[in-house]
C-alpha cells in the first residue's frame, strides 16, 4: 500500500495486536455501541457458545463482536507490516464464525443487523486474502458460502418495518456491496434484484429531501451514511447501475451532516448519539463524492488508515488533490426533521446554535422537542445529555431520552412525551410546523408541541443576536395553576455559579439571566455510550394560570440586560402578559432590543413603538449604533 506509519495506523496496529491475543474492545469512531474495556474472549474452537458471548452482561457486546469489524484493522496491519500473522488472524476468525454457524438460526450472533455489517466486513477480507493468493481453495470456497447463506438468511427474515430503518438500509446496501467486491456476474446473482428494489424503496423512505436521516440520530444518520457510501463506491467501480436515489442520498446525508458539525469538529449527541469527531468520516465522503466544501468542513484531517484500506488508494489521491472551499452555507434549515442549525463562522471560535422542533423519527429519536444546543467562541455550553446505554434494565436509559434530559421547557415539569423503556413511548406530544428566518446577522427558531392528559400548548422562541447572545421565551397555554420549567443542562466541564439576577458559566464569559426561581441540580449525562459523567443543570420555574410566560436570555457578563414594556404608537404601554422588550447593550455601545407579543394584540392601537421605531410585528429587533437605528422584523 506504501503506506508510512503514522499515528493513526499505529493505533489500527495495536487494536490488532489485542485482538491477536483475544482481547476484544470496540472504540472506533462509529461504532454504534462503544466499550473501551477489554475482555478476553477465545474464540478459536468454533462454537456457537464462544460467538455469543456476553460478558460485561450487556447484549450489545455481543452484538458488536459478531459484527467483525476488527477483520479490518488485522488486514491493514498485516498490509502494512507484512507479519502474516495478522492475515492468519483474521482467515481464522472467518472460519470459527462459519463453522459456529453451519446452520443459521434467529439468535444473538446472526441478528440481522449484525449479519449486514458482518458480509461487508468479511467480503473486504476476503478479497484483500484472495487479492494476496493467501488462501486455500476450500478455505476461500467456505467464506465464500457462508455469505450466501447469510445474504438468503437476510432476505428470508426480512421485515416490513426494515424500509424505513437503518437495519435495512445496512442490509441491502451490504448485500450489492458485497456482490460488487466478489461476484463476477453481480447483477445474476440471486439476490441481487431483490436487494436493488429494497434499496431504492428504503433510500426514498428513509432519507428526507432535505438530506436528513428521518431517525432523528446523528448516530444512525452516519450508519446510513456509512453503508450508501461502500455501495456507491463498489457499484461505481465495477460501473454497475445504481439504485434510484443512491447519489443524492450520499450527498444529501453528508451534506446536513457537514452542517451539523460543531466549531471543534464533533457532533452533537442529539437522539442516540455520542459526541463524535466526524472529521475523517467528512475527509472520506469529500474524496468518494468530490466535494471540496466537504473537504473545507474536515478541517485538515487526514483520511483514516481504514477508509484507504477499504476503498484505496484512489480515495487517497483524490482527497489530496481537492482543493478545499469554504461552504456557502451557515445554517441547515431541515424542515422535514425539524433539525435546525446556525453557525456564525467556519471558524474553531464559532458560536453554533442547535434547535429542534420535529417528529420523533424511530425508537432512536428522543424526547428532544424544543431542545436547544449552544456553542459559544468555539466551547460547548449547553448540550444534549446523551444515550449512555441500551440496556432495558438500566434507568438512565429512559431517562436520557425523557424531556427532563433536554434543554426544553415542560408544564410542571411533566411531558405527552414519555418513553416506556428501551424503545417505546407511551405517548408523544404533537409538534406544529417551525417558523425560521435569518437576517442580519439575527436568527430566530419558533416551535410549539401540543400536548395531552392535559391538552397544552408549549411555544418556544429563541433569537441569537450577532452570533454572541440568546434570548430563549417560552409560552405555555394549559387551564389551571402550573409551573412553567425550563432546564439548561450545561456541558459537564462547566459548573454554573449563582449571581445577582442569574447563572455565570463557568469560565466562559457568560451569563444565563433567568431572574429569580431558579434551582442547580446534579444530574448524569453521557458523551459516550457506556460512559457517564455529571453536570450541572439549571431548573427555571414560572408559576401561571391558564397562560404563562418565561424568558432567559444567555450573554456575555459585559453585556446589560433590561426588561421593559412594549409600548403602542400613542404612548401607553402594552400589559405585561401580551408583550415585552428585552434591551441588550453591548460594550461597543451597540443597544438591540427585541420586542415580541405573546398573542394577538386585537383591540386598541396596534402600532407599536420601540425605541422611537414604529413598527407591526410579533417579534423584531431595533438596533442602535453608530449608523443610527434599524429594524429587522423577525416574525409577522
Amino acid at each position: 500500500m506504501g503506506m508510512c506509519i503514522d499515528a493513526e495506523t499505529d493505533r489500527v496496529i495495536r487494536r490488532a495486536d489485542d485482538v491477536l491475543e483475544n482481547r476484544l474492545y470496540f472504540t472506533k469512531i462509529w461504532d454504534m455501541e462503544r466499550c473501551e474495556t477489554p475482555y478476553e474472549v477465545d474464540l478459536s474452537g468454533g462454537t456457537l457458545e464462544e460467538w455469543e458471548a456476553v460478558p460485561n452482561g450487556d447484549p450489545e457486546w455481543c452484538f458488536m463482536l459478531n459484527r467483525m469489524d476488527y477483520l479490518d484493522d488485522l488486514c491493514l496491519a498485516w498490509l502494512v507490516t507484512h507479519e502474516v500473522r495478522y492475515a492468519e488472524k483474521a482467515l481464522s476468525l472467518m472460519l470459527s464464525w462459519v463453522f459456529a454457524h453451519s446452520e443459521l438460526i434467529p439468535g444473538p450472533s446472526t441478528r440481522t443487523l449484525d449479519t449486514g455489517v458482518r458480509i461487508s466486513a468479511m467480503a473486504r477480507t476476503l478479497s484483500t486474502l484472495e487479492c494476496a493468493d493467501f488462501l486455500r481453495p476450500q478455505q476461500a470456497q467456505a467464506i465464500r458460502e457462508s455469505i450466501s447463506e447469510q445474504i438468503s438468511f437476510m432476505h428470508d427474515h426480512y421485515l416490513p418495518k426494515y424500509e424505513t430503518s437503518n437495519w435495512g438500509s445496512i442490509q441491502t446496501l451490504s448485500i450489492l456491496a458485497a456482490y460488487g467486491r466478489l461476484s463476477m456476474d453481480p447483477e445474476g446473482e440471486r439476490w441481487w434484484d431483490w436487494a436493488f428494489r429494497r434499496a431504492e424503496a428504503q433510500i426514498a423512505a428513509q432519507v428526507y429531501p432535505d438530506g436528513t436521516d428521518w431517525e432523528l440520530s446523528t448516530m444512525y444518520q452516519v450508519e446510513v451514511l456509512l453503508y450508501a457510501l461502500q455501495a456507491y463506491w463498489a457499484l461505481r467501480k465495477r460501473g454497475l447501475p445504481m439504485p434510484k436515489g443512491l447519489n443524492n442520498a450520499c450527498r444529501g446525508l453528508a451534506k446536513t451532516l457537514a452542517l451539523q458539525v460543531m466549531p471543534d469538529g464533533t457532533t452533537e449527541a442529539l437522539g442516540d448519539s455520542d459526541r463524535s469527531d466526524a472529521r475523517s468520516l467528512l475527509a472520506l465522503t469529500s474524496a468518494l463524492l468530490g466535494d471540496p466544501e466537504l473537504k473545507w468542513t474536515a478541517k485538515g484531517h487526514p483520511l483514516d488508515p481504514i477508509d484507504v484500506y477499504c476503498y484505496g488508494m484512489g480515495a487517497a489521491e483524490s482527497y489530496e488533490a481537492l482543493v478545499p472551499q469554504r461552504p456557502r452555507s451557515l445554517t441547515l434549515d431541515a424542515y422535514d426533521s425539524g433539525l435546525f442549525v446556525s453557525r456564525s463562522s467556519w471558524d474553531e471560535d464559532a458560536s453554533v446554535t442547535v434547535f429542534l422542533n420535529g417528529p420523533l423519527g424511530s425508537g432512536h429519536g428522543h424526547c428532544d422537542e424544543l431542545h436547544i444546543s449552544i456553542w459559544s467562541e468555539g466551547r460547548p455550553v449547553l448540550v444534549d445529555s446523551g444515550r449512555y446505554t441500551y440496556r432495558e434494565d438500566s434507568p438512565d436509559r429512559p431517562r436520557l431520552k425523557s424531556v427532563s434530559a433536554h434543554n426544553a421547557p415542560t408544564i410542571d415539569g411533566h411531558s405527552g412525551s414519555e418513553p416506556l423503556g428501551s424503545w417505546e413511548y407511551r405517548g408523544f406530544s404533537y409538534p406544529l410546523k417551525p417558523y425560521v428566518r435569518h437576517v442580519a446577522g439575527l436568527d430566530y427558531w419558533e416551535g410549539a408541541v401540543v400536548g395531552h392528559g392535559p391538552t397544552s400548548v408549549l411555544l418556544r422562541r429563541v433569537v441569537c443576536l450577532d452570533g454572541c447572545s440568546w434570548v430563549i421565551v417560552d409560552q405555555a397555554w394549559c387551564d389551571g395553576v402550573h409551573d412553567l420549567q425550563t432546564r439548561f443542562h450545561l456541558h459537564p466541564s462547566l459548573h454554573a455559579q449563582a449571581t445577582r439576577g442569574g447563572w455565570l458559566l463557568g469560565d466562559t464569559s457568560l451569563m444565563l439571566h433567568v431572574g429569580e426561581g431558579s434551582e442547580i441540580v446534579r444530574e448524569g449525562c453521557s458523551m459516550s455510550y457506556n460512559q457517564m459523567s455529571e453536570q450541572d443543570v439549571v431548573v427555571t420555574h414560572g408559576p401561571f394560570e391558564d397562560r404563562g410566560v418565561q424568558i432567559a436570555v444567555i450573554a456575555r457578563g459585559d453585556v446589560s440586560v433590561e426588561e421593559g414594556p412594549l409600548m403602542r404608537a400613542d404612548e401607553t404601554e402594552l400589559d405585561i402578559s401580551l408583550a415585552r422588550c428585552l434591551r441588550l447593550c453591548f460594550p461597543d455601545g451597540t443597544a438591540k432590543t427585541l420586542a415580541m407579543t405573546f398573542g394577538e394584540v386585537f383591540s386598541g392601537v396596534k402600532a407599536f413603538l420601540c425605541e422611537g421605531v414604529s413598527f407591526h410585528a410579533g417579534v423584531a429587533v431595533v438596533t442602535h449604533d453608530a449608523n443610527g437605528s434599524s429594524l429587522d422584523v423577525l416574525r409577522g
